[in-house]
């Protein structure tokens, strides 16, 4: 939830909103699953048809998982080019990277945020972001 807000105090949020997904999932039974899985493990086939409608470019949940590994891979390419970090800072940024929840990829599509601008506000960010 801490990116999300990042990404709202940002302006990058300014199509689909917080609200806009908190209102579309009120109706799917295990809807909250969104905000506290970070990976696109469930079984529920009525949140799964939602995520699909939700990522319109991928047909089948294979897909939804290679799409949050890209996201993840071109945030770790794009910070690496930038510097090298410490163990700690590494290890910190490869945590937060792993944690973003379904509800903030949600977020990242639907406002087409860049992801060089995310990347940015989680180097930014990154002590925050790992407390």
């Amino acid at each position: 939830m801490k990116l999300e807000t990042l990404l709202k105090d940002n302006n990058l949020l300014n199509k689909y909103k917080p609200d806009d997904l908190e209102n579309e999932i009120t109706n799917i039974d295990k809807g909250y699953n969104i905000y506290l899985l970070s990976r696109f493990n469930m079984v529920d086939n009525n949140l799964i048809e939602w995520l699909l409608n939700k990522f319109e470019f991928c047909d089948d949940l294979e897909c939804l998982i290679a799409n949050k590994t890209a996201i993840n891979n071109n945030i770790n390419f794009i910070m690496d080019q930038k510097r090298v970090r410490s163990a700690k800072a590494a290890g910190n940024l490869y945590m937060i990277r792993q944690s973003i929840s379904i509800s903030t990829l949600i977020l990242i599509s639907m406002n087409n945020i860049d992801i060089a601008d995310l990347s940015q506000i989680i180097e930014e960010n990154s002590k925050m972001l790992a407390e």
